[in-house]
């Protein structure tokens, strides 16, 4: 702590300020010569680095793919429990996912997007939303199954082998699996509903569409130092 005795009080103190102004990525010294960036000085060669490579590497777009995957099953599974324990669809729940997911891929790809990112984050948002309706799926096939099908399930049978149970688990999943992801398409037979669901799908996907639509980065300049 300072000692009170070299305290005063009547003349103002100032820090000295930096007088080279630093660029807002590398932050190395900016030069003569400055840019942009989302509001932010840059130097030039950060500048000519974005200029240079203005579509995001392979890598980066699978780092966002897997960044919109992983939204996209938190999603599914958000959806999925308010659909069991509600019984009904959301317009805001879908508009959730869609954002999730759309937020998330831009932030894998570092604010970068484009046609391919907005095509993956679509087909990414019906995926979580319609698998959302597994959980209903599979409690309506188990609840509407025949009661010879019940009652022959409750005499013992010979257990099956293991390949033979995965055999059957895989087939199972991709029965269900399918029926989920043209559940849209088969609700429009049930009228009005089918409809709604419909529509409720679309809010979804549009606000992924539009989350990654484009590069959310601009870059302006160049800008001269001496007239800063």
């Amino acid at each position: 702590m300072p000692d009170e005795e070299k305290l005063q009080f009547q003349t103002a103190e100032y820090a000295a300020a930096d007088a080279s102004p630093r660029c807002g990525l590398c932050k190395a010294e900016i030069g003569d010569t400055y840019y942009h960036l989302n509001g932010s000085a840059i130097c030039k060669v950060c500048a000519v680095q974005r200029q240079a490579n203005p579509e995001p590497a392979g890598r980066a777009f699978g780092k966002s793919v897997l960044y919109g995957l992983g939204a996209a099953l938190a999603g599914s599974a958000l959806y999925g429990i308010v659909l069991l324990a509600t019984g009904a669809e959301f317009a805001l729940l879908s508009i959730l996912i869609g954002i999730m997911v759309g937020k998330a891929m831009m932030r894998g790809s570092g604010g970068r997007g484009g046609r391919k990112f907005q095509i993956v984050a679509v087909l990414l948002t019906y995926g979580s939303i319609t698998t959302g309706y597994m959980p209903v799926v599979v409690k309506g096939m188990y609840e509407k199954r025949p009661k010879s099908e019940a009652s022959a399930a409750a005499t013992p049978k010979k257990p099956l082998g293991p390949v033979r149970a995965v055999l059957a688990l895989v087939v199972f999943l991709v029965v269900v699996t399918g029926l989920v992801l043209a559940a849209p398409f088969l609700m429009l037979t049930t009228g009005f509903s089918g409809i709604l669901s419909i529509a409720i799908l679309f809010f979804g996907l549009q606000r992924a569409w539009h989350a990654t639509g484009g590069s959310h980065l601009v870059l302006t300049g160049p800008y001269s130092s001496a007239t800063a």
